[in-house]
């Protein structure tokens, strides 16, 4: 009788600890995935502002060059002629001046959305990684693959891929 109760508490425990490697894997894997999605969005707002720069740039040398094209006319020619026609046309100089403070304020914008995005990226990296070093789930994180997200990850290039064991 003895030796039928202790299979029955050894099966219960085994099939306790087979939920448990089942219920931690796929946290593991779901905090994985999503620093990775995580990750992908900081690379995105990398992306969008890099291309609001080049686009605050852009205009900043058309409203120079409009201006030295101005000093340039002004100085061969009288200059009443060109600024009227300026006037006329709402000088282009001062359009790509504003679209250029447009531009600037979206770069305030993309940078502070860049931030948010390494924050968060960082916050839960900090999680994933406390997971995988305490006790029972570090056991799991062994057997199957896992590694720790390196912090930082601002100025990393490539996504650190994960072992499958």
């Amino acid at each position: 009788m003895f030796a039928s109760e202790l299979e029955i508490v050894l099966g219960i425990a085994g099939g306790m600890a087979a939920i448990y490697v089942f219920y931690a894997y796929n946290d593991l894997s779901r905090r994985w995935q999503r620093l990775v999605r995580l990750w992908a969005d900081v690379r995105a707002v990398q992306s969008r502002r890099r291309a609001v720069a080049h686009a605050v740039a852009f205009h900043l040398r058309k409203a120079t060059g409009h201006e030295q094209a101005i000093t340039r006319h002004a100085a061969r020619r009288g200059r009443s002629a060109r600024f009227i026609g300026d006037l006329r046309n709402g000088w282009p100089g001062l359009q790509a001046l504003r679209l250029a403070e447009t531009g600037l304020g979206t770069d305030v914008q993309a940078q502070n959305a860049e931030r948010d995005a390494v924050l968060e990226l960082n916050r839960q990296a900090e999680q994933y990684n406390s997971l995988i070093r305490c006790f029972p789930r570090c056991l799991v994180a062994q057997a199957f693959g896992f590694r720790p997200w390196r912090l930082g990850i601002r100025h990393r290039r490539r996504i650190p891929r994960r072992r499958r064991g």
